[in-house]
């Protein structure tokens, strides 16, 4: 049940999500000087230019709740502890450790899959330094990734995997 209640609400929390995010990913990459213009640049993409970021962000969001609601039920599991009425809850110290533990292990399983749709979201006219994460530095040059799978690849290929984290 946990992976199930992650995922769906990842997908629908992603409707609402995705283009208010897009708005803010373009804000502060500066390819927009104002929420209204980078709004404004959001719209005028229409579905063909949200699809790919929502695509992106459904591929983050649906297995970074699906992870984190299982991890925070293994933990809580593991602890002793439950959520529900009637039972042991947990100290304030239990559950900031089990909260924390939960966030940073699913931020680690799920944090390339954040790389790629921010990518995704911000290709729009951005410049990628070459080399950013490790190798030689080079120019900056424009991005375009074709998809999802393509921004994986061109991350890794041009910036490492290190990249990804």
């Amino acid at each position: 049940i946990p992976l199930l209640a992650g995922s769906i609400a990842g997908l629908l929390g992603s409707l609402v999500r995705v283009p208010t995010d897009m708005v803010k990913k373009r804000l502060q990459v500066g390819t927009h000087n104002s929420a209204a213009s980078a709004a404004r640049s959001v719209l005028a993409g229409g579905l063909r230019g949200i699809a790919p970021a929502w695509r992106a962000a459904v591929l983050y969001d649906v297995p970074y709740n699906a992870v984190q609601f299982m991890v925070l039920e293994a933990l809580r599991t593991v602890a002793g502890v439950s959520a529900g009425s009637g039972s042991r809850t947990g100290s304030v110290a239990e559950n900031i450790a089990i909260g924390g533990l939960t966030g940073a292990v699913t931020s680690l399983l799920t944090e390339p899959l954040d790389v790629v749709k921010t990518r995704l979201m911000t290709q729009s006219g951005v410049k990628v330094a070459k080399g950013v994460a490790g190798g030689a530095a080079g120019k900056a040059r424009s991005v375009h990734y074709k998809g999802w799978a393509d921004a994986l690849q061109t991350i890794v290929r041009e910036e490492g995997m290190a990249a990804l984290w």
